[in-house]
């Protein structure tokens, strides 16, 4: 196609498709007559996802603009009055006949977008909630990471201990524990944690 209707000119270019709307007309761009000849070779890679649409194209950004036309409604809302429905739109085919298509309801299931991905998410998040509530009854068990050490005027040392999970209580210097191998827990009451710690959590 390229070979017989593109390499054969020269210039001025046309379209010498038969059948085709432009045909005979000339144009002085090489690169508008490569790119228009292959939308006569089946080259519309794009093709509308929407269901019961089918309708193809040559670039990805003329099917995002088709597609963002499937779900884009003007409403008017007026309180006062109500109005009836506004005519059913029509839509020109290439072949010049006028097609109806059909209002469809909303519905919330089009815009549902709960997939296997969320719910592993939320089972991960379930497994780590009950993981950190794994302590008494209506209690959480955060365990301690060692970031610092000090040594206080009367000669107690201390270290500074990050609770994990992070960013619900906050560090704290406690004594250093005597056996340093072993991470540091703290039992804390649900009902004792703030607004905030409670979100976090």
């Amino acid at each position: 196609m390229q070979t017989q209707h593109v390499n054969t000119q020269t210039g001025p270019f046309t379209c010498q498709w038969s059948g085709c709307k432009v045909h005979g007309r000339e144009s002085c761009s090489r690169r508008w007559l490569e790119r228009h000849v292959l939308s006569h070779g089946g080259s519309k890679q794009f093709k509308c996802i929407v269901d019961g649409c089918g309708q193809r194209f040559g670039s990805q950004l003329a099917l995002q603009k088709h597609v963002n036309g499937h779900f884009t409604t003007v409403e008017t809302k007026e309180p006062a009055t109500r109005r009836s429905d506004p005519p059913v739109p029509k839509k020109l085919r290439s072949t010049g006949k006028k097609l109806r298509y059909r209002r469809q309801p909303f519905s919330a299931r089009r815009f549902d977008f709960f997939d296997g991905g969320i719910m592993e998410g939320l089972q991960h998040r379930l497994a780590h909630t009950n993981a950190i509530t794994d302590g008494p009854s209506g209690a959480v068990t955060f365990t301690g990471n060692i970031l610092a050490h000090r040594r206080t005027l009367t000669g107690i040392s201390e270290c500074l201990i990050q609770w994990n999970p992070t960013n619900i209580i906050p560090d704290e210097w406690i004594a250093t524990p005597s056996d340093t191998s072993t991470r540091p827990t703290k039992t804390v009451k649900i009902q004792t944690l703030s607004a905030s710690e409670l979100i976090a959590l």
